[in-house]
């Protein structure tokens, strides 16, 4: 599994956790990427938020793969929230239990995100489902914009945290976080 992939599709934890809206009351703001792995040889990437707009930030930086990343990876996210915008995260009760690396790609990268990466990103097209491994590659990110075209309808305003864990049977290992705020779009 890439870090690229868990740190882009924390935003697709927006969508699995409330519903889906085709109208939404608020926005988000992506903040910063935090990431580990047990093997940078492996693994490794380097994603930024860049300012494009005002209010709109975007993703740019590339992701390095020397092997093929397989089903034998299995992946999991949770979603945190600070009320506080501090960091006294608290645990929500969404999350993606342990999946494996096809299913979580096919759920969240296909069904949530390709939309928006597909443009800027040189990750692969999928039609319906995700038909592995994803190649050994470097992709690279081009101010990649994440909408939240087809997101919840509502999220309740704080600073959030999404934590993806990836890891495979020979004991490469990937933690990431990503940090984003979300805020009640102003109605003008």
């Amino acid at each position: 599994m890439c870090r690229a992939f868990i740190l882009l599709n924390g935003f697709a934890l927006f969508i699995w956790f409330v519903g889906v809206s085709s109208v939404t009351d608020w926005e988000f703001v992506l903040l910063r990427f935090e990431q580990n792995t047990s093997n940078s040889d492996i693994i490794s990437f380097d994603l930024r938020t860049l300012r494009v707009n005002r209010g709109v930030y975007a993703v740019n930086g590339s992701l390095m793969l020397a092997t093929d990343i397989d089903d034998t990876y299995s992946v999991s996210l949770k979603l945190y929230r600070s009320s506080s915008g501090g960091s006294d995260f608290k645990a929500t009760p969404f999350e993606i239990p342990t999946t494996t690396f096809y299913k979580f790609m096919t759920s969240i990268y296909v069904k949530m995100l390709q939309k928006d990466l597909i443009k800027c990103s040189t990750l692969p097209e999928h039609k319906d489902s995700f038909e592995g491994p994803l190649p050994q590659n470097t992709y690279f990110f081009n101010k990649c914009i994440i909408t939240n075209d087809g997101m919840p309808g509502h999220v309740q305003p704080g600073l959030y945290r999404a934590t993806g864990h990836l890891s495979n049977e020979n004991n490469v290992e990937l933690w990431v976080s990503i940090f984003f705020e979300v805020n009640t779009k102003s109605m003008v």
